[in-house]
């Protein structure tokens, strides 16, 4: 609680400091933007040496004391310490921790491990201490030596004998030694008695720091070179970090390099001994109180501190913190998938930002003095501003979306654009800020590039690098040909080889302002040219990022794999919808089968898996994996409550979409006033017209398959639609002539109406699929059947209840503690029936006095829901909604 108080008034201190000193800060933005890129640029590459040196440091002294490490393993755990250092108030020792830790995990001696730091840190001390001494010297004979930087030395000095001291000590008089840090434990034992808290350090703490320090000793004292050598690679590596910040001053306008010299000695001097994380805020403000000092104007002296503790410390420190999920102390078995959906969406969000800041960057002027500078070296027109950089970056918004659905190609594509975007923007305007935001991203795009593992759909794929391909060559041969033939309408003629550079230009870059257009159609053309590009590129880029579509029905073989399945474990009215060639299946390893359809980038699984009780989570688990592999989002419509907490666990959610009635045909009867009465006439009056109900068991005969089509066909006609799929079954002759079918024949033997019945094999209830009549079909015919359906299957054995289906949304919402979706979907329920007749089959089933069971949608987000009602409506339509429906408004136009 503490801790965030802290940082609510820092963050309050900070802001109203920025408040108060707008002016200041404008002023100082406008010093740093206009530094030279030149000498920027030096000095980015002297700290990329400076770090290559650093780590060459402590690969020196671990192969000092025998062990040899790669150097490729050294660079995430060394540039990882900086940000354990910094987010960890240990004194500055959880990072050579956690370098020791990752040694010693990889396997190499923990004794050698950590005599390779301590010789680490005596290098790294001794070896700034040269730099210090010589600036120091300089202040000295400037006069501008202070009492305060005299001090901070001799805690350096102090210091670097204190670990010196210790390790010859230990080396020469071990048991001396040994009294010596238990005289210490000592002191801190009765200080912290005084204060009333235990000692910090361990009963066998003396013991055994003294060991590690005497076993340290006697591995440096054996090899006197590799320690030589470590000192050497120390001294160039902060000669390098010191020229690096000469280059900086350079950049802007600042060339005394012994204020230079003076002022890092003293800022990495603050850095060391300050009791501040890594001296974050005191280096930059001792730096630049130095160069103040030798008359600098403050804002170019904190533009020169702030750019290189940038380039020193506040990059290094950010990739440090991408590359420590490589060090081996935070690698655990599996990365939780929670983290890794956060790391996906950063990053695609931050790439999406990243292409909002090369849009904004390629209209926006450039910096005079940049594009002057950049034109002694590319005099191509490329400082107006690159047509590249702004393609780039609406690409990358693009591709974002890619990104978080966690697309392999999009993820290619992105760091290709990315390392577009840094060339371009340093090739338009020197745009150096833009670039280092680009680079940065595109490294932790790398670093991630295992959790963007979803395919892409092949053929379109394939189809999208055509097309990529295609619009390359096609633009520019459409933009050559076009320029080379119509010359006439612009001021200057074009040649052959004229017209392709002024279409190669043209794509390079917003405009050119050479190029102009005598006659309207000439200014058309040239803007066509943009046009083509982006529409051929815009197109390339969807078929490039399109998930996985199915093209082929499952295989017989399938199917007879699925069937077996279903037959031995389905349970509920859906069970035979999933073996229609609509389906695709995907089998688990432990025996279960989910059917579903794909549909506008969602995996409908119709039900719950079937199959084993205990193969039920993993399953779903399986059917996961399959969607993530594929760009899918797994979805299961009409699930039982069953599995509820086994789709909690693996991360979903559930919404109730409805309820089925249910009858139980045993105790089923039409006694009793009201809706029973009307049925119980209605069935009287059809009985004395001679209407009759007879159930044919399959192979259904060819006749009745032909008179059933008829039915069938006027009775779409009449509802002016089309055979649904997915949820239901439509008229497929294999599939219904394979049914039991009720058939209700008037008194001269035609059929008026029919229904396919449905076994639902392990659970003792029938249910019915397709129920269709005649138009001119009495009223009361389809009560008929039904009364006729539950006394059949009340004389049937084992058969115990009837299904009437799902009644969609019925009682959705309506009580006080359902989720908010639930109640919008009851909103639908009451609003809609325009739409959908929802309320009246709910009404029509109701008479019948079922018993009610939820049905459930599972799903993985919210923010999905609007798409997923889309495509499952899509997959009920068997086609596009939107097609069916402007489909059906048409029939209903013409009359059909």
């Amino acid at each position: 609680m503490r801790r965030r108080i802290l940082l609510w008034i820092a963050l309050a201190a900070a802001a109203w400091f920025v408040a108060t000193h707008t002016a200041d800060i404008t002023r100082l933005w406008q010093v740093m933007r206009g530094g030279d890129p030149r000498w920027l640029i030096v000095a980015t590459l002297l700290q990329v040496a400076y770090y290559a040196f650093y780590i060459w440091t402590f690969k020196a002294s671990f192969e000092a004391v025998g062990i040899r490490r790669p150097y490729a393993e050294l660079v995430p755990v060394v540039l990882g310490s900086i940000f354990v250092n910094v987010v960890t108030p240990t004194g500055g020792t959880a990072g050579p921790a956690l370098v020791v830790d990752d040694a010693v995990r990889r396997g190499h001696s923990p004794a050698g491990s950590a005599a390779a730091m301590v010789l680490t840190q005596v290098v790294d001390f001794a070896s700034f201490a040269v730099i210090m001494v010589v600036g120091f010297v300089y202040l000295g004979i400037v006069g501008r030596l202070q009492t305060y930087e005299i001090a901070a030395a001799a805690v350096l000095l102090a210091l670097i004998a204190l670990f010196a001291g210790a390790l010859v000590l230990a080396f020469v008089r071990p048991p001396a030694f040994v009294r010596v840090l238990e005289f210490f434990a000592r002191v801190v034992g009765g200080l912290w008695r005084v204060a009333r808290r235990s000692s910090p350090l361990a009963e066998d703490w003396a013991a055994r720091t003294a060991g590690e320090f005497t076993s340290s000793a006697s591995m440096l004292a054996e090899r006197p070179r590799g320690v030589a050598k470590a000192g050497v690679i120390g001294v160039a590596g902060y000669g390098l970090d010191l020229l690096g910040l000469m280059a900086v001053g350079f950049a802007f306008g600042w060339d005394k390099p012994g204020s230079l010299l003076a002022a890092y000695a003293v800022g990495v001097l603050v850095w060391i001994v300050s009791i501040v994380p890594q001296g974050i805020g005191v280096v930059e403000g001792a730096i630049a109180v130095v160069l103040t000092s030798f008359g600098a104007a403050v804002p170019q002296a904190t533009a020169i501190s702030l750019v290189f503790r940038g380039l020193s410390f506040w990059l290094p420190l950010l990739l440090g913190f991408v590359l420590l999920r490589r060090v081996s102390t935070f690698q655990p078995a599996r990365r939780s998938e929670g983290a890794e959906t956060f790391a996906v969406r950063a990053a695609a969000v931050i790439t999406a930002l990243v292409g909002v800041i090369d849009v904004l960057s390629a209209v926006t002027p450039g910096i005079r003095a940049r594009i002057v500078m950049l034109e002694e070296y590319l005099p191509l027109h490329v400082r107006y501003g690159h047509l590249a950089a702004a393609l780039a970056g609406l690409a990358l918004i693009f591709l974002s979306r890619g990104l978080w659905r966690r697309k392999r190609s999009a993820w290619m594509l992105a760091v290709a654009l990315l390392a577009v975007s840094v060339v371009s923007n340093l090739a338009k305007g020197l745009d150096y800020e833009e670039a280092i935001i680009a680079g940065a991203l595109l490294v932790w795009l790398v670093s991630e590039r295992s959790a963007f593992h979803a395919r892409s759909d092949g053929p379109s794929l394939t189809q999208g690098l055509r097309v990529l391909a295609a619009a390359i060559v096609g633009t520019l041969a459409y933009g050559t040909v076009g320029f080379y033939l119509l010359d006439r309408h612009y001021v200057m003629t074009f040649s052959l080889s004229a017209a392709l550079r002024q279409t190669i230009v043209m794509f390079t870059q917003f405009y050119d302002p050479r190029l102009e257009p005598l006659t309207r159609f000439g200014r058309y053309f040239a803007d066509s040219i943009y046009a083509v590009g982006v529409v051929s590129f815009g197109y390339a880029l969807i078929m490039l990022l399109r998930p996985v579509l199915i093209r082929a029905p499952s295989t017989p073989a399938e199917r007879e794999r699925a069937t077996a399945i279903v037959e031995r474990w389905g349970c509920s009215s859906l069970a035979a919808m999933n073996l229609l060639p609509d389906k695709v299946y995907r089998f688990s390893p432990g025996g279960s089968v989910i059917a579903f359809a794909a549909e506008n980038g969602y995996a409908l699984a119709l039900g719950d898996p079937i199959g084993p009780p205990d193969d039920f989570g993993p399953a779903v688990e399986d059917f996961k994996q399959l969607c993530a592999a594929n760009d899918w989002t797994p979805i299961f419509y009409q699930t039982l409550p069953d599995g509820l907490d086994t789709y909690a666990a693996a991360g979903f959610k559930a919404t109730k979409v409805g309820h089925e009635a249910i009858i139980d045909v045993a105790t089923f009867s039409l006694a009793g006033g009201g809706a029973k009465k009307n049925i119980r006439n209605r069935i009287r009056h059809l009985e004395e017209e001679g209407f009759s109900a007879v159930v044919h068991e399959p192979p259904i005969p060819a006749a009745l398959m032909r008179e059933l089509q008829e039915v069938s066909d006027e009775w779409l006609t009449m509802m002016n639609g089309t055979e649904k799929r997915y949820s239901l079954g439509w008229f497929l002759p294999e599939y219904i002539s394979a049914c039991p079918i009720m058939t209700v024949h008037a008194a001269d033997g035609r059929v008026v109406a029919f229904a396919n019945i449905v076994s639902e094999y392990q659970r003792p209830e029938i249910t019915i699929d397709l129920m269709r009549h005649l138009p001119e079909a009495p009223s009361g015919t389809m009560d008929f059947m039904f009364v006729r359906l539950f006394e059949w299957c009340a004389a049937r054995p084992g058969c115990q209840t009837f299904n009437l289906g799902l009644s969609s949304l019925a009682d959705v919402g309506r009580e006080t503690q359902d989720p908010a979706v639930e109640k919008a979907l009851g909103l639908v329920y009451d609003h809609v029936n325009q739409f959908y007749n929802f309320q009246g089959l709910h009404a029509y089933k109701e008479k019948f006095d079922p018993r009610w069971e939820p049905r459930y949608l599972v799903y993985p987000s919210a923010s999905d829901l609007p798409l997923v009602f889309y495509a499952l409506l899509s997959a009920d339509a068997g086609e596009g909604v939107v097609q069916n429906y402007v489909k059906s408004a048409l029939r209903k136009r013409r009359g059909v």
